[in-house]
């Protein structure tokens, strides 16, 4: 008779068995786990890779072994090249003012000649005439007289007063140059731009008076009063 330890019911046939088995599932176990991490070498990479950091090259200063020699070469040279200005200045047939003087505005009356109600301190080319909107649309029924647009290129062809040139304050030369011939026979020039704020036609104004036109005045409305007034736009 088997005894009780040796029957295949047991349990020390079944710790028997058991103990065979384990020991193959656990060898197959850890072959499967390192033919995967033999095929899937990204994993450990990532896991082991760490960010790089770009560095540009390492920048160099060279100290100044002698300073006020530096600060003195350089206040040389602002000095000559000071007085190189202040020689070409004086040399110019108009030379310019050190310190710019405003324009005088004086209110327009016809009686009154060009320049004869100029203050005693500034040149007729420096003291500007302004206008009133009224004096303005009479005007532009006189075939000599000539409103000029100080504005931009853009606000002039948006819309201007009927029969205006386009002489912009930021590109006088170039525009003065197409509209020369405009100007011809002309009597009296009327500078505006965008009203009382603007400053744009008294550049324009001073400048065609630099230029030689002597009969120049400055609509002080400008364009706002006689697009309100309703007058005649063009565009």
């Amino acid at each position: 008779m088997l005894s009780s330890s040796l029957r295949p019911g047991s349990c020390s046939a079944k710790e028997g068995m058991w103990g065979v088995a384990v020991p193959l599932v656990t060898s197959m176990e850890s072959k499967i786990s390192r033919a995967t991490t033999e095929k899937s070498p990204q994993s450990t990479m990532k896991k082991n890779s760490t960010p790089k950091t770009i560095r540009g090259p390492a920048i160099k200063w060279f100290p100044i072994q002698d300073w006020p020699a530096t600060i003195a070469g350089a206040a040389i040279c602002v000095c000559f090249f000071f007085c190189v200005g202040i020689a070409r200045n004086a040399l110019m047939e108009k030379p310019l003012p050190f310190i710019a003087k405003p324009p005088a505005l004086i209110p327009y009356n016809p009686t009154t000649a060009p320049g004869q109600a100029s203050p005693p301190n500034q040149s007729p080319s420096e003291a500007m005439r302004t206008m009133t909107l009224e004096q303005a649309a009479a005007l532009s029924f006189d075939a000599a007289a000539r409103f000029v647009d100080a504005r931009t290129q853009e606000e002039f062809a948006a819309g201007h007063i009927e029969g205006a040139i386009n002489i912009s304050a930021y590109s006088y030369d170039l525009d003065l140059a197409r509209e020369k011939q405009k100007l011809q026979g002309v009597s009296t020039i009327i500078a505006y731009c965008d009203g009382d704020t603007c400053e744009a036609s008294l550049m324009v104004a001073r400048r065609l008076n630099a230029s030689g036109y002597k009969n120049v005045l400055v609509f002080s409305g400008g364009y706002p009063a006689w697009v309100a007034a309703g007058y005649p736009l063009a565009k």
